[in-house]
């Protein structure tokens, strides 16, 4: 089965994709051995697939992993947050 480019299929059960458009995808997120992708109207969806493979599998830009948890999508992002420093740090 051939899938457009601009599409991501997640894989919520195995034998079963739904094809979201990859402008949408706000950010995914690792769950055990799987993922959870996080839309843009704040779906979230099961994928049965690890991090790892949605990684090789999605464009390196604007698709950007910053944490071993996390791979973001780089064009949805509005405000940059540091953790565990003091303020005026």
């Amino acid at each position: 089965m051939a899938f457009s480019l601009r599409r991501f299929p997640a894989r919520g059960e195995p034998g079963r994709a739904i094809l979201l458009d990859r402008d949408a995808i706000y950010y995914i997120e690792a769950d055990g051995d799987d993922s959870l992708i996080r839309t843009a109207r704040r779906k979230r969806y099961p994928h049965v697939e690890p991090l790892e493979t949605d990684e090789r599998r999605l464009p390196s830009l604007p698709f950007f992993r910053i944490h071993r948890s996390y791979i973001v999508n780089l064009d949805r992002v509005y405000e940059l947050r540091s953790r565990g420093m003091a303020s005026g740090q």
